[in-house]
């Protein structure tokens, strides 16, 4: 197991680093914010979740 605290980077980006290192599961912080933050804070988050080709793991 190796674990790694990415900087946020774009959706694009995160699915080219999980192809490159093989990871199997992806685990993510969701937290519950009010309707403008989550506009641009959680909208990473659902971007991923949507597009991964691999699990994810949202803690909240």
């Amino acid at each position: 197991m190796v674990a790694e605290i990415m900087p946020p980077i774009t959706t694009v980006a995160s699915g080219r680093c999980t192809f490159r290192h093989q990871i199997d599961l992806i685990v993510m912080g969701a937290y519950g914010h009010s309707r403008i933050r989550q506009f641009f804070v959680g909208s990473h988050t659902r971007n991923m979740v949507s597009h991964s080709k691999v699990p994810i793991l949202l803690l909240r």
